[in-house]
């Protein structure tokens, strides 16, 4: 399997990083972060809501991450425990 790189400068990362930081802070419903493992790696997940609600899954389109979610997330945290996937680089 070809391993691709995200970026090309330890500067570049951390500008990017620290992005995905700032859209991080606008989930402003209650939540918690994870790392889900699985066969192709670890996905980082942000997890909101009562954990003891229905599951929703909520899955970013191509070349998006889970920032396309904050607008619906905390009115669909209301009824579900959501899950997002955050796109990793």
């Amino acid at each position: 399997m070809k391993v691709h790189v995200a970026f090309k400068s330890a500067e570049g990362k951390n500008e990017v990083y620290s992005m995905y930081d700032s859209l991080l802070k606008q989930w402003t419903s209650p939540h918690e972060t994870l790392y889900v493992p699985t066969r192709y790696g670890d996905t980082f997940v942000i997890a909101s809501g009562e954990k003891a609600a229905p599951p929703l899954l909520l899955l970013h389109g191509a070349g998006m991450n889970l920032a396309m979610w904050l607008g619906e997330a905390r009115e669909y945290s209301r009824s579900f425990r959501v899950y997002a996937d955050w796109k990793k680089l």
